[in-house]
């Protein structure tokens, strides 16, 4: 982790002494904090309060202070006086949004937590500079949505509301949001917090770094999992080569990744480094785990009186009420429902019709094919398996109140939200003995091998002839109680969200295109879809037939504006292109830098096609090393080639001679000699005329002549 700056010790001493309730530390104290600060960073000074909190003997004043204010932290769901409200904050939740508007009635595990997070902040502490947002494509900028919005997702997914009704308000409320001023706002001390499962909406890396880019602001990254790039067989094909693009891209634009569990966050650190690839700052990775309660219980608390009707559909939609097991969660691949149905067959084959009902709710999702077929030959296994979708959340809540226990036996996960929920509802839930779930369910479950489906069944043959097992793990959850909810995650990430801003006072968003380093030779890529497609390149670009898996360089574009990322290239709105990025100035062999620029150049057959031109600029800033100011672009030296004329080419090079790479020294040069690498930033700048116009079919938007491919830059 990147040593803190002197001036930020005290500063940050003081707000986690605040935060994790140590009042009055001892010399000793802060002696030991100062050197953890220094050398390890906020997240390693946050565990050592944690442990000074946990060995306080309470026979001293400060130390009672600090179990007492623990306690009231375990238990803020009875005094909310002492919860610190995420504020400064700008929340996206575009993709919810749009989700939404396609006409879905009942949203995902990750749209659930946000949604679940959003509503458990009171209606006073949504006026402390919390706004939320959705990206406006047309304009490059951001709409601010009103609060109500969450309140009316709250209605609509836990009860039976109009859908055509609910879609038309949310247009409704989209058109009369407005857009995000700055200026009046002074939002640059904002966080932009990235919430939702952004990566299944194309552009929204891009809107990203645009946005944070514009407002100046500091980013912040809910990471959910990395399964589609761990895992690609659990996901399709296109969603796996998107998310890596977008979850590289995450990589560069954020400050700070808060994962939601301690799984997901030792995932990313092993990870990290491939997925950033030629990264220079990574981002700070913490991690909060989510709330083990279901969320919007205060909305279903009215809805009590309803108990019997939910009994009598119940039973209209076949549900064996006295005798079911719940599953929850999307019908997939990865969640185990074949080896659910496999399980549930033996049980069947053993037990006959007192094999108790399995009541799976989620929708169709991948690779679920063989689960469905399963469940048509065998007629639903007479009945004793069924699958569920689109209920509200109060009818969910009412299973999960009913059912016998549930089971989960997902084969990976990054948290795993149905597993809390049952134990929020008092329910012993069988889980997996892997990934993230034993840390939801800690020893309140019962684990075993997902792999094995005889294992599943007997862990439930063994339940059902011993029923005082279920009663006694009943006794243990309600004695854990009360869990984690959710007003305690979000100030977790009210928390978190502070560390990091305070440990990283300049946000990337200011570096966030140079926060990228371009080795000599190689490739950028401009495309959307990474595959095992092979492309053609120029014999001038690479001589050779590569695969597209170039790196995406939504890190490195200053001001560019793309549209339509394809197999072979992104169309250019304007016509230009401006990276910025470092270049390792112990790799310079000479005193020559070239940039390679690969094309496609459409135009009007109508008109005859006119001799253009196309141009270059490159600053480099050897006064800035990365050490110092990275931040910084303001160009020492600038070099210009003469302009490119060309008609039809599909590639151009510029030269760059006599540049004076020996101006950039340190003061120490032993040190640098030392040093593996020498980093200087450099801006280039690529413009050709406009007049040459494409008219995209997709949008019937007009685009500047450009479609562009491949970069290279050798030095």
């Amino acid at each position: 982790m990147k040593l803190l700056q002197q001036g930020h010790h005290a500063r940050i001493l003081e707000h986690a002494f605040r935060i994790k309730g140590v009042t009055g530390p001892d010399s000793e104290l802060k002696h030991s904090a100062t050197a953890i600060l220094k050398s390890k960073g906020v997240r390693a000074l946050f565990d050592l309060l944690d442990q000074y909190v946990d060995v306080a003997e309470p026979s001293s004043e400060s130390a009672r202070q600090i179990l007492t204010k623990k306690d009231k932290r375990n238990h803020s769901d009875k005094s909310s006086s002492n919860t610190q409200w995420i504020t400064n904050c700008v929340i996206d939740i575009s993709d919810i949004i749009n989700y939404l508007l396609a006409g879905h009635k009942t949203v995902s595990g990750i749209q659930r937590l946000v949604i679940a997070t959003l509503s458990s902040i009171p209606k006073p502490a949504r006026a402390s500079n919390v706004l939320i947002s959705m990206h406006d494509y047309e304009k490059d900028g951001c709409r601010v949505i009103p609060w109500e919005f969450v309140d009316s997702v709250v209605r609509y997914i836990s009860s039976g509301d109009d859908e055509t009704k609910f879609i038309s308000s949310v247009q409704t409320t989209i058109t009369n949001s407005v857009h995000l001023d700055s200026a009046s706002l002074g939002i640059e001390s904002y966080t932009l917090l990235i919430m939702g499962a952004a990566w299944i909406v194309p552009g929204f890396p891009t809107a990203h770094r645009v946005i944070a880019r514009k407002y100046k602001l500091h980013v912040v990254s809910i990471l959910y999992d990395l399964i589609p790039y761990t895992y690609p067989d659990f996901v399709t094909p296109d969603a796996a080569r998107e998310f890596v693009f977008y979850i590289s891209s995450l990589l560069a634009i954020s400050d700070g990744l808060i994962s939601i569990s301690k799984y997901v966050s030792d995932d990313l650190t092993n990870h990290r480094v491939s997925l950033g690839q030629n990264l220079i700052v990574y981002p700070l990775n913490y991690y909060a785990e989510l709330a083990r309660e279901i969320p919007f219980k205060a909305f279903q608390s009215s809805r009590v009186g309803l108990r019997s009707t939910m009994r009598e559909k119940a039973i209209e939609l076949g549900i064996e009420t006295d005798n079911f097991v719940l599953n929850v969660g999307s019908v997939e691949i990865r969640k185990n429902h074949i080896g659910l149905f496999v399980a549930w067959r033996h049980l069947f084959a053993q037990i006959g019709g007192k094999c108790p009902q399995l009541v799976v709710v989620g929708r169709a999702g991948w690779k679920a094919e063989s689960f469905f077929e399963a469940l048509k030959s065998t007629n639903n296994l007479d009945g004793k398996l069924i699958v569920l979708h689109s209920i509200d959340d109060s009818f969910l809540s009412y299973l999960y109140e009913t059912c016998k226990f549930t089971v989960y036996p997902s084969l990976e996960e990054g948290w795993g939200l149905p597993i809390g929920e049952s134990l929020d509802a008092g329910k012993l839930c069988i889980t997996s003995n892997r990934a993230s779930m034993p840390e939801v369910g800690r020893e309140l479950c019962r684990y075993v091998n997902p792999s094995e489906p005889l294992e599943i069944a007997k862990e439930i043959t063994q339940l059902l002839a011993n029923p005082e097992l279920v009663k006694l793990a009943e006794q243990k959850i309600a004695a854990s109680k009360p869990l984690k909810k959710w007003t305690e995650y979000q100030c977790d990430l009210s928390n978190l969200i502070s560390a990091i801003r305070l440990e990283r006072p300049h946000p990337v968003s200011k570096m966030m295109a140079a926060n990228w380093f371009l080795a000599s030779g190689q490739v950028v890529s401009f495309y959307w879809h990474l595959g095992s497609d092979t492309y053609d390149l120029p014999e001038g670009l690479s001589g050779i037939k590569r695969s597209l898996q170039g790196s995406l360089p939504s890190r490195l574009i200053v001001y560019t504006k793309l549209d339509r990322f394809e197999s072979d290239g992104a169309w250019c709105k304007e016509p230009k292109i401006g990276l910025d990025f470092y270049i390792d100035i112990k790799q310079i062999k000479s005193r020559h830098l070239s940039v390679s620029l690969h094309y496609s150049l459409i135009f009007d057959k109508v008109n005859s096609l006119q001799e253009t031109e196309i141009t270059a600029k490159l600053t480099i800033n050897f006064n800035d090393l990365i050490e110092d100011q990275p931040s910084i672009m303001a160009g020492k030296n600038y070099f210009e080639p003469t302009a490119v004329h060309f008609v039809t080419s599909d590639l151009v090079t510029f030269e760059f001679a006599n540049i004076k790479f020996d101006d950039c020294k340190t003061n120490d040069d032993h040190q640098a000699m030392m040093l593996e690498s020498i980093l200087i930033p450099v801006k280039l700048e690529i413009e050709w005329k406009p007049g040459f116009n494409f008219v995209c079919s997709a949008t019937g938007r007009k685009l500047d002549c450009l479609k562009i491919k491949e970069l290279r830059v050798d030095y």
